[in-house]
């Protein structure tokens, strides 16, 4: 069962880079995010570099998002990868405002609230928004064994407090033996988890396994925003 919630959350993380599913055998899922939902700032306007200001393009972010996504939030969550936060919080703009403001977890919708993994760093305002700042510190291991994080370092992704999102289950097959022998499909069952029990003819051992065939589906594919903030 930890296998496939890493599953599920590596798919939510792939969607929020890039709008791609790449799935177990290689089959890829595409919910055509628009381009400008995601974004490189490039050299010279990344929050790094002298003299940029990262609330200009936090205030664009917003933007797309209501205007695009059609959020009628006026609360919005950020989440930021290691060295994006790094660059955030020693931005002279960022400094000489003084806005990154300390905030309870408990002022916080519930949904975000009970998130594991996440780490709350404070609230900033952006225009006629409020944004909430957060981490994921969190990591898997790729196919090729090599420990990842979810979040991309240097990006910074945007979405709306309560945004339209889901997490789909399909049906796994039900298969049983005829009276020859032979498998059959007697149904599907539907549910995150689908267990099932196996003895052999012998009665000599008893299997158990877990499957499941979920996927995450950005309904509001509008309502994120990604953007590559440090070089």
């Amino acid at each position: 069962t930890d296998k496939i919630d890493r599953s599920v959350e590596l798919q939510c993380s792939q969607i929020l880079h890039t709008g791609v599913i790449t799935l177990k055998n290689g089959e890829e899922i595409d919910f055509k995010r628009k381009s400008a939902s995601m974004v490189d700032l490039g050299s010279g306007n990344y929050w790094a570099d002298s003299g940029v200001d990262p609330i200009t393009s936090l205030l664009t972010a917003c933007e797309f998002l209501r205007t695009e996504g059609l959020t009628t939030d006026s609360e919005f969550n950020m989440t930021l990868g290691s060295t994006a936060l790094n660059d955030l919080q020693n931005n002279a703009k960022i400094q000489a405002r003084g806005d990154i403001k300390d905030w309870k977890l408990d002022m916080i919708t519930s949904p975000v609230r009970n998130a594991q993994g996440a780490a709350l760093h404070g609230r900033i305002s952006v225009g006629s928004w409020i944004i909430n700042i957060w981490t994921y510190p969190q990591f898997y291991k790729s196919a090729a064994g090599v420990t990842t994080p979810y979040q991309d370092p240097k990006y910074a992704i945007i979405t709306p407090s309560n945004p339209a999102f889901v997490l789909n289950y399909a049906g796994v097959p039900q298969l049983k033996k005829d009276g020859a022998g032979n498998p059959q499909m007697v149904g599907v069952t539907r549910g995150k988890f689908v267990f099932g029990e196996y003895f052999d003819e012998r009665m000599a051992s008893h299997a158990l396994d877990v499957q499941s065939a979920p996927l995450a589906v950005p309904v509001g594919v509008d309502q994120i925003y990604t953007a590559k903030v440090s070089a």
